[in-house]
């Protein structure tokens, strides 16, 4: 398939295109056009005027057709929902929470983090983190961009929350149901949308965890239909959106 010619303009195109060819980056990677960076307009990003990519992630996340978050090497991008569970059933049959490394107080926070939200069926990342043993909040009050940028500092030795955060969606034990706007005084919302994470059977039900074969047909099925779809791509760059 050719993306050279693709050109988004909106997120009903996005959608569309994600449920076609199945996965797609968000942003550029070793296979040159096939990510949603290099397939829409420079004027449709951070233009106050028009929605652009980062709001279409909301409504294509809403309509429960495809997924959204940190699946291709640590980077976002979209999978259509006919073949998550292939990455769900490849994926989680390489992780074990065992493996995870223990912080400098012996919590193991991925698997604090993922029994907290499964336990309170999903939850936003800034409630997560306020959650969390192992984040310390600065007391001082923070300033408007500190709020924004999410300042906060972290004690002991252990993953970070983004890293966790990562590892949980890389693995697909978590995902992104929404993404939720603070809102100021007067309720008008502001910044960038905070994610909300769930675990996948819960938001989509039992049909990620179908695929009906072993984990290793599934990476096989999956890595077949992208050398189909990018027949100049090389194997190693292929391979690793899966991985």
């Amino acid at each position: 398939m050719d993306f050279s010619d693709i050109s988004l303009h909106n997120s009903a195109e996005l959608e569309q295109l994600v449920l076609n060819v199945g996965f797609l980056p968000f942003f550029k990677n070793k296979i040159p056009g096939f990510s949603v960076e290099e397939m829409t307009p420079r004027e449709y990003w951070f233009n106050d005027e028009v929605e652009g990519p980062w709001e279409w992630k909301m409504s294509i996340v809403r309509n429960w057709n495809c997924a959204y978050g940190t699946i291709f090497g640590g980077k976002s991008g979209y999978i259509s929902l006919d073949w998550y569970p292939h990455l769900v059933n490849y994926r989680r049959s390489k992780f074990n929470f065992s493996n995870a490394p223990l912080d400098a107080d012996g919590i193991n926070r991925q698997k604090f983090i993922y029994d907290m939200v499964v336990a309170n069926e999903s939850m936003l990342s800034r409630d997560i983190k306020r959650a969390c043993p192992f984040i310390d909040f600065p007391k001082k009050k923070l300033t408007p961009q500190e709020k924004l940028l999410g300042v906060r500092k972290e004690k002991g030795k252990g993953e970070s929350f983004d890293k966790v955060i990562t590892c949980l969606q890389m693995a697909t034990m978590l995902a992104i149901a929404d993404f939720e706007y603070e809102c100021d005084k007067h309720g008008n919302p502001y910044g960038w949308g905070l994610a909300r994470y769930v675990a996948p059977e819960t938001l989509y039900g039992d049909r990620v965890l179908s695929a009906a074969c072993t984990p290793d047909d599934s990476f096989n099925k999956m890595f077949e239909h992208l050398r189909r779809l990018l027949p100049e791509a090389d194997e190693l760059s292929l391979k690793k959106l899966l991985l």
